[in-house]
Formats: structure tokens, C-alpha cells, sequence
């Protein structure tokens, strides 16, 4: 399951890239010669691709600790481990993340919504996967 879940988390992440290599161009001052939009709204940008960065990790944290721990999707919970406050930090962060996104402007807004609902779907298909 382990192997599974970090392919599984390859969709997220190459979208989560494509959102930093587009912030890194438009930021490039040679290119633009200024910035396009207000400062509070890269503020609002960068704080989304870092809460988008710790939102990803932590998932993948809980679910590395949940499998480690003995997780089972059947009803049995297993001991308290770090799986229980990392995916509350996860659900927490992708919130933030894709709220933050929606002050974020063309591109990147788009591949910031498309990374949370690829985390989303890939949340849901690792719990379908581990009930066989």
C-alpha cells in the first residue's frame, strides 16, 4: 500500500509543481518588468502554494502512519499514532489552501483547485483500494 499511495499522490504533486514553476514565471521581474496585480494578492498566492505543499505532506504522513499502525477501513481503528493529528492538519491545510486559492489569478488559480480535488479523489480511491 505504501508503493500504491505514493503513486497515487503523483497527480497532486506534478499539479502542485505546475502551480509553482507558473508562480515563479510570472514573478520573474525580467520578464514583466512589474507585477500585474496587488500585493496582497501574491501574499494570498504564495500562502496557498505553502499551505498546498504542508497540506500534501501531511497526507501523505497520515496515511504512511495509519497503514504503519494497522489502520483497517472494516471499523477497527488503530492506536493513537501520528495518522490522527496529521490528517487533521491535512484536512486543515487543503481548507486553507483552496480558499486562499480563490484569491489566486489565471493560471495558478486553476491548478490550485485542480491539485485539492486530485487530493480529494486520491484520499477516496486509497480507502476503496485498502478495503480488499
Amino acid at each position: 500500500m505504501y508503493i500504491f499511495t505514493l503513486i497515487l499522490f503523483v497527480l497532486p504533486v506534478s499539479l502542485l509543481s505546475g502551480a509553482w514553476f507558473s508562480w515563479v514565471k510570472a514573478d520573474d521581474p525580467a520578464k514583466t518588468g512589474t507585477t500585474k496585480y496587488p500585493g496582497w494578492r501574491r501574499r494570498c498566492e504564495i500562502a496557498a502554494l505553502i499551505l498546498a505543499i504542508a497540506a500534501t505532506v501531511f497526507n501523505l504522513v497520515s496515511w504512511f502512519s495509519w497503514f504503519h499502525n494497522g489502520g483497517s477501513p472494516h471499523g477497527m481503528t488503530p492506536p493513537l499514532g501520528l495518522w490522527k493529528p496529521a490528517g487533521r492538519a491535512a484536512f486543515c491545510a487543503l481548507i486553507a489552501a483552496l480558499t486562499l486559492a480563490g484569491f489566486a489569478s489565471g493560471k495558478r488559480r486553476w491548478l490550485l483547485m485542480g491539485w485539492a480535488a486530485a487530493v480529494i479523489v486520491v484520499e477516496v480511491m486509497i480507502s476503496i483500494a485498502e478495503m480488499d
